[in-house]
């Protein structure tokens, strides 16, 4: 992944999230592209969940996961990475109080925000925070 040091390591999360969408052979990247796209739309108004991600495709709840299951992705993955990985690009790049993140991501406990966070990365928001903010040493 990256350096918790590596000043670079927000632009990268941003390179890799676009890069995932590259098209493998066999898989609806288009689909898992336009589900990640709609998971962060929804996450600011109020929450994205299968049916709605489902209903804004115009989709099935079952037509929606069967094609993601074909895409070699489930929906709760890909809500996590995407909720995971902005996390980690606030608390690298901005100043935003933590419970500001808390709801950003979609969640709607500090709590559990905190738990979530420390499965994705081994350590609290605000260790990563600090942790990420270290000069590199020329």
């Amino acid at each position: 992944m990256y350096e918790l040091t590596d000043t670079g390591a927000p632009v990268r999360l941003t390179v890799d999230a676009l890069g995932s969408c590259i098209d493998p052979p066999g898989r609806n990247t288009d689909l898992v592209c336009q589900v990640r796209e709609l998971i962060g739309e929804l996450l600011v108004n109020g929450g994205a969940t299968l049916e709605r991600v489902a209903d804004r495709l115009g989709m099935t709840v079952r037509r929606l996961r069967d094609a993601l299951a074909k895409a070699g992705v489930g929906f709760n993955d890909l809500l996590t990475d995407y909720r995971s990985q902005l996390a980690m690009q606030l608390l690298l790049e901005t100043d935003e109080r933590i419970q500001v993140i808390v709801e950003r991501t979609g969640f709607s406990e500090p709590s559990t925000f905190y738990r979530a966070f420390k499965r994705w990365a081994g350590e609290t928001p605000v260790e990563f925070r600090r942790r990420g903010r270290i000069p590199v040493a020329s």
